[in-house]
């Protein structure tokens, strides 16, 4: 059975270009390696992420997730089964904080900024899959 994990959290530090390629790398060899899908947004301050795949698997990579010093305030929206993935072509999808991204971002938003602890797993899976309609395989990259 398959499951889709949702989580948002606050950046410890800056991370720069170098960082987040680090970072996605690992994530997308680690993930093909589990048979995880997702999505991982990163704007600079916030990270929301989107996993999708076996329970135990999905788990193992949350755990792990927890732990790690660049982030804190990690906040589960989501941990429930699902009967398709949503983000079946990548082991992570990366999307930026582009400024093309802007109008979608707002029509998420209660004010200029993405205010996380407002939006709901449904709302946050929703806005990852309007910036994901954008994207070419191409320019997932950073």
């Amino acid at each position: 059975m398959l499951y889709r994990l949702v989580y948002y959290s606050r950046r410890t530090r800056a991370l720069e270009v170098s960082d987040l390629r680090r970072l996605l790398k690992t994530a997308q060899s680690n993930n093909a390696l589990k048979s995880i899908t997702g999505a991982l947004y990163y704007n600079d301050v916030n990270f929301i992420q989107i996993l999708e795949g076996g329970r135990k698997e999905v788990n193992e990579i949350f755990t792990k997730i927890c732990r790690d010093h660049r982030h804190t305030d990690v906040t589960l929206t989501e941990f429930s089964p699902i009967t398709k993935r949503d983000f079946e072509a990548w082991s992570m999808l990366y999307l930026g904080n582009e400024n093309s991204h802007l109008r979608t971002l707002l029509r998420y938003s209660t004010g200029q900024e993405l205010n996380l602890g407002e939006m709901t797993s449904p709302s946050i899976l929703a806005l990852l899959l309007d910036l994901k309609q954008n994207v070419t395989v191409a320019q997932h990259k950073i």
